[in-house]
């Protein structure tokens, strides 16, 4: 018997039930309201099919039940058309992407303004019960994640007005 592909034939074999795209039935050796073993068809699969054991079950055990619930055997299994391997892709090329980021960061770095005198200052002063006149001197000079107030870009260092 080959795999099948309807769910509904795999779950009725394996005493499961499908949920969603998967059928979801007893692992080996477990009881028959156990749903610990989890079963998806998948055509990448060697088998066609991708078990799974929630309750830590070794994954040839599961796929070993699998197939004698289901009636295949290996010789079936040889002669079953394989699927060629995906290629990776390359991700989409996108000259202006690390442009963008640049101007993104350059964005932030022309917004960032000095924490003293603002109400991120209230977290250091009330919560943290920092004397922030005791560093008045480094507030002023540093935003609220402490970075300094000038930027660097692959062009040279971005100053603030």
């Amino acid at each position: 018997m080959a795999f099948p592909s309807d769910l509904r034939a795999i779950a009725r074999a394996l005493g499961g039930e499908v949920v969603g795209r998967q059928v979801v039935a007893p692992g080996p050796g477990h009881s028959p309201r156990d749903r610990s073993l989890s079963v998806t068809i998948s055509a990448a699969a060697p088998e066609g099919f991708l078990a799974f054991s929630h309750a830590g079950d070794d994954f040839a055990e599961c796929r070993d039940h699998v197939k004698a619930r289901l009636g295949i055997d290996r010789r079936q299994q040889e002669n079953r058309p394989q699927t060629p391997p995906r290629r990776p892709t390359q991700p989409p090329r996108d000259d202006d992407r690390d442009a963008r980021a640049l101007m993104f960061a350059k964005q932030i770095a022309f917004e960032m303004r000095p924490i003293l005198g603002t109400p991120g200052e209230t977290y250091p002063r009330d919560i943290r019960k920092i004397d922030t006149e005791a560093v008045a001197d480094v507030l002023e000079r540093t935003d609220g994640v402490g970075c300094r107030l000038q930027g660097f870009a692959a062009d040279g260092v971005l100053q603030r007005a």
